[in-house]
């Protein structure tokens, strides 16, 4: 349990930190790993207690405090991926002003779904990837997915394409981020795998298959292909 002076000295840290961040935000915009270092040191000073309190087998084995952090498009809030108990995780966004205390916006439980990462695609909402790991007829399946929310925890959709119950076979490649496309409110382009599908009695079937370059409204979940190639093997 931390005491008064553990706060004390924490909101030091934080003033401190979001200091060292404006500084470095004005003299190195373009570097983007400047941005990231700063950002962490300052959402750090939030919940990370003294070093010198710390046991040092506990500090080895701990998890990182902040294991993904981004800058909003008008830099003016900050969303973070924090541990939660055991192997959960959680994200939060907070104003770079200090006006308000970190706000949840959701989490995973880590069993068997990781929360990853996230992107900004707006002011208002983030990209973020789920990766989960379990077991199915014997074997440990990884697989991956891309999420989109808003910063309120509202408006979850899926930007992975959705599993088939007559594809020929089960894609555990959620795909990837290619392009935020900067000023389309919430559009992103992104790598889609193409699976095929057709099922027994039905003359409706879906040949495409390969890897493909998709524009997906994350606040709809339309999309629309920009491009598509077949995979020879």
């Amino acid at each position: 349990m931390q005491t008064v002076a553990d706060r004390s000295c924490a909101r030091k840290r934080l003033t401190v930190a979001l200091l060292w961040f404006h500084l470095l935000h004005c003299s190195y915009r373009g570097q983007v790993f400047v941005l990231k270092f700063a950002l962490a040191a300052a959402v750090s000073a939030y919940s990370i207690p003294a070093f010198a309190q710390t046991d040092p087998a506990a500090a080895f084995g701990a998890r990182e405090g902040i294991e993904d952090i981004a800058l909003s498009p008008d830099g003016k809030q900050i969303a973070f991926v924090a541990p939660g108990t055991g192997q959960s995780s959680a994200l939060f966004v907070v104003p770079v002003d200090k006006s308000a205390p970190p706000r949840r916006v959701t989490g995973a439980s880590g069993d068997p779904e990781r929360l990853t990462g996230c992107y900004w695609v707006s002011n208002d909402r983030l990209l973020c990837s789920i990766y989960v790991i379990s077991r199915a007829s014997g074997y440990v399946v990884a697989a991956t997915r891309l999420i989109a929310v808003d910063t309120t925890g509202q408006n979850v959709k899926l930007v992975s394409r959705r599993d088939a119950a007559n594809a020929f076979y089960v894609e555990t490649d959620g795909g990837g981020l290619v392009d935020l496309l900067a000023g389309q409110d919430g559009s992103v382009l992104v790598q889609r795998n193409y699976v095929p599908e057709r099922s027994i009695g039905s003359l409706i079937t879906k040949e495409t298959e390969g890897l493909g370059v998709d524009r997906v409204d994350t606040r709809t979940g339309g999309s629309s292909n920009a491009f598509w190639q077949q995979l020879h093997f």
